[in-house]
């Protein structure tokens, strides 16, 4: 009987249950962390549209005068390229507009015909918004009546803020100050000091 026991507890040894030693439970893998959504490359080209509305004044010398511009809306086209490095963004836009209906308060003819814009910006980037800042030169030309215009240049300064709908469209809200100055093309002593500012909404298409 002792030699049948014994064989049975070798075999029952030997079996696969007991060869291997005792199994080990590993833990379960932890759940791999879901990544965070990539921030948006502002880098490149892009064109899009401005509307908006305009403000301002207008004070000639010597003859002395001021007035203010009249409402109107203002609508452009621009186009430009960034450049980004870490969360700095910065680059140059040039934009082409006109503000329908602005004009001189008190000339009925009066109406500012067409805005040239070339912007520096520069910005902070954070997730899909940027921050910015611009500074440029602008070319203001104001129609006054059948004989006499105004054509202004100087120095335009403004912020702004745009937002990533899709890889390849963004919007945004900019107000930009323009301080230029012109002398009338019919009387060349008359000379115009001009704050033309706007409020513009813009989207813009990246390339």
């Amino acid at each position: 009987m002792k030699s049948a026991a014994a064989v049975s507890l070798a075999l029952s040894l030997s079996s696969p249950a007991y060869a291997g030693g005792p199994t080990l439970v590993g833990d379960e893998p932890a759940p791999s962390a879901t990544p965070a959504p990539a921030s948006h490359d502002w880098s490149g080209a892009y064109v899009g549209l401005t509307l908006g509305s305009v403000s301002g004044d207008l004070t000639t010398s010597p003859i002395p005068g001021v007035y203010d511009v009249t409402s109107g809306t203002y609508t452009a086209l621009h186009a430009g390229y960034l450049f980004q490095r870490g969360r700095a963004v910065f680059g140059a836009e040039l934009s082409y507009g006109t503000a329908d209906s602005a004009g001189i308060e008190g000339v009925a003819t009066s109406e500012f015909q067409k805005i040239l814009d070339l912007k520096a910006r520069i910005g902070f980037a954070t997730n899909n918004m940027l921050i910015y800042g611009l500074v440029g030169r602008s070319k203001v030309f104001l129609y006054d009546n059948p004989t006499n215009t105004f054509d202004m240049q100087g120095t335009s300064y403004g912020l702004g803020a745009e937002l990533v709908l899709s890889e390849r469209l963004t919007v945004g809200a900019e107000y930009v100050t323009r301080d230029v100055s012109g002398t009338a093309s019919s009387l060349s002593f008359l000379k115009a000091d001009t704050t033309f500012d706007t409020l513009s909404l813009r989207a813009s298409l990246t390339f």
